[in-house]
């Protein structure tokens, strides 16, 4: 019921806006290419306002900020309700943080630290009393691994740094294990049946992109490029490279998966 109350809200914001809803939670992005283009964003954020005062429904402020996506800009200042909303470096959009410059190293520092957490000095080796290696690797990948995992084509590294950090808990996680500990960490993989996470990052990265090109998920076909018309051996759909000039562009799912 909530759902349908606030079906009618994305119209009333424009359509020089684009707007996300889930759940209780609304997020509106614009590009802001002109001085002009600036209001856009405040227009909405007005008739939003006012979409609220004829509802009788409140907006949490201080859960609002503004997220610049660009290398040098002087942000406007946005207002609802007559209170200025703060401007943030770093968001959390449904669990992924992500910065000014589209990248997710604070997303890294943080899915690490709890996953360690987790892993070592609450819930497992110190919580179960059964030693045996293959249940505490099954409670790790109940209850760690999800995280290390979650939204990963969005925020997959590509830097060396950034790969071993996150495999680093797996890794020391799978050494402490009693009888794994003078092993290498491919060893100790292989006689727990298990993959490396990197692996299994790429796995889910082709996964994803086989449900995009099948139009299994509600994501446009045209975020890929493909040729039909190929004279190689295979199947009749391939990807295309992207011609990108940045890293930080090729990292992106679309290009580098």
């Amino acid at each position: 019921m909530f759902l349908l109350f606030i079906n009618d809200i994305v119209d009333v914001l424009g359509p020089d806006l684009t707007v996300k809803l889930y759940a209780d939670d609304i997020k509106l992005y614009s590009l802001i290419d002109s001085v002009g283009s600036t209001d856009v964003l405040q227009r909405g954020l007005s008739n939003l306002c006012n979409w609220c005062t004829l509802w009788q429904m409140t907006i949490n402020v201080n859960k609002c900020y503004v997220l610049h996506m660009s290398h040098s800009y002087d942000s406007p200042l946005y207002v609802i309700t007559d209170v200025a909303l703060r401007v943030t470096d770093v968001a959390n959009d449904l669990g992924v943080q992500v910065d000014s410059k589209l990248r997710f190293s604070h997303h890294y520092e943080n899915v690490v630290a709890k996953a360690h957490q987790r892993a070592s000095l609450i819930l497992i080796l110190r919580c179960f009393e059964c030693r045996d290696p293959s249940v505490l690797f099954r409670a790790f990948i109940t209850y760690v691994r999800p995280i290390l995992e979650y939204c990963s084509p969005v925020w997959a590294p590509v830097y060396k740094t950034d790969i071993k950090r996150l495999e680093s808990v797996q890794r020391r996680f799978t050494k402490k294990l009693d009888g794994l500990n003078h092993m290498s960490y491919e060893h100790r993989l292989n006689t727990l049946c298990a993959e490396s996470l990197e692996l299994r990052r790429l796995k889910l990265d082709l996964t994803m992109m086989y449900k995009i090109s099948r139009s299994v998920v509600a994501i446009d076909d045209s975020f890929f490029s493909f040729t039909i018309n190929s004279q190689t051996r295979g199947i009749n759909l391939k990807c295309l490279n992207r011609s990108v000039q940045t890293m930080l562009g090729h990292s992106h799912f679309h290009v580098d998966v």
